[in-house]
């Protein structure tokens, strides 16, 4: 989920509702470590973009990346 990290709620008993609502699936999890990884390795080649299977990636994906991970307490 891009831009969404908090809701309002006016009732406790909808926050575990909405955490897990807002929280990263499984596979945004493991294809955001897969950027991080392709990342560290452009670094290493000191470029800053590439395409894997048709797609374009560059910074804005790495923060987003890093991002999703953080939301999913893996940081």
């Amino acid at each position: 989920m891009i831009g969404m990290k908090a809701k309002a709620t006016i009732h406790p008993s909808h926050i575990d509702i909405i955490n897990e609502a807002l929280q990263p699936s499984d596979e945004a999890i493991e294809h955001a470590k897969f950027l991080i990884e392709a990342f560290k390795e452009l670094d290493k080649q000191k470029k800053a973009v590439f395409v894997h299977e048709g797609n374009f990636y560059g910074p804005p994906h790495l923060k987003n990346a890093q991002n999703v991970l953080e939301r999913a307490g893996l940081t």
